[in-house]
């Protein structure tokens, strides 16, 4: 995993003097310059990769297994009563992590750990062939919101382009108001006066307003049916679209549970990417939590409880040692409670 982040040429010299900034002699076949290196800017990247090792993972006689270069000496062990039962040949992951530029490699460590901490949250997988699609909600809504916008574009354009309401008079009727009629779209007149009679003395009717022409139904009809379009491709609807009609709640309820298993491999997805961190998090707990500490304990019932770790006692046991045993994730998402007592109350109502 490539984690990259443009910054300052300046900056980056305060942060590494001894670094080289400009001079990008070496490259691979696709480099480009412009990508890591502009007139001002220079691209800081963090690389996580693994290595593998060939090395033995040996047996104890106590039921622990650990790897060849991690065993204690041999006067440990006797001291310990515990002997080597077996071993045997395998390959040991170490994972990692280096700060570079495009031209050189700043800073180098191991990650005390068995995973790269980079977890990507996935959204839809798809396989066609022998090919993996991966795309998210809005994938297949692109087209139908392309054409909302072009619906809603020309719905604007015949009502800005339609002409504003006119008046139709004869010739003459605004004789001596003509100010009046000529203002009459941009101000409000609480009247209006005209002559009864035409230029050449003739009756003629009061003068009418032209109503224009509204705009056509076919774009008012596009633009509602490309929404609902929409909606039905991204699986989430309006509640007015559900047809509740006179339903209870627990059937109100049942409905949008069958609109939230449209999208819920988007929801599992994310679960499952959360589990990841908190199985990284507990692979190198016993690294960072080395020294007796005093750590806050949330139990099932949500009750914080402080438990000190790693504490030796008048012998020097240690105890509540996070190294020893093995730990797993149980990964549990719904409605949140503070207690089990008010779930209990939310199940039996």
């Amino acid at each position: 995993v490539l984690i990259t982040t443009m910054m300052s040429k300046k900056a980056f010299s305060d942060q590494y003097p001894d670094a080289e900034v400009d001079s990008f002699q070496q490259r691979g076949t696709g480099d480009a310059q412009s990508e890591w290196i502009t007139k001002e800017d220079i691209r800081l990247a963090e690389y996580f990769y693994t290595v593998r090792k060939e090395t033995e993972l040996v047996m104890l006689s106590d039921g622990t297994t650990v790897y060849k270069d991690e065993l204690p000496s041999d006067e440990v062990l006797a001291a310990a009563k515990i002997q080597i039962l077996d071993r045997r040949r395998t390959v040991k992951k170490e994972i990692r992590w280096c700060k570079l530029t495009a031209i050189e490699v700043l800073e180098e460590k191991v990650f005390p750990g068995r995973y790269i901490p980079v977890i990507p949250v996935y959204g839809r997988h798809v396989v066609i062939g022998d090919k993996r699609k991966k795309f998210g909600m809005v994938r297949h809504g692109k087209d139908a919101q392309r054409m909302y916008n072009f619906w809603q574009t020309s719905l604007t354009e015949s009502v800005a382009l339609a002409p504003k309401a006119k008046w139709l008079m004869a010739e003459g009727q605004d004789e001596g108001h003509e100010n009046d009629w000529a203002q009459a779209n941009v101000k409000s007149y609480p009247v209006l006066r005209y002559k009864q009679t035409d230029i050449d003395g003739r009756a003629a009717p009061a003068p009418q307003r032209l109503q224009p022409e509204p705009p056509a139904n076919g774009i008012m009809q596009a633009t509602v049916a490309i929404d609902d379009d929409i909606k039905t491709l991204m699986g989430i609807f309006d509640p007015a679209q559900l047809k509740q009609g006179n339903i209870s709640g627990k059937a109100l309820n049942g409905q949008q549970q069958q609109v939230d298993l449209t999208n819920f491999d988007f929801y599992d997805n994310f679960t499952k990417s959360l589990a990841q961190v908190a199985r990284i998090i507990l692979d190198i707990t016993p690294t960072i939590y080395d020294t007796q500490r005093v750590l806050r304990i949330i139990g099932d019932d949500g009750k914080p409880e402080m438990v000190t770790v790693n504490e030796k006692d008048a012998v020097g046991k240690v105890l509540n040692d996070v190294t020893v045993g093995r730990y797993d994730v149980v990964m549990e998402t719904g409605p949140g409670y503070n207690s089990k007592r008010q779930e209990a109350v939310e199940a039996m109502m």
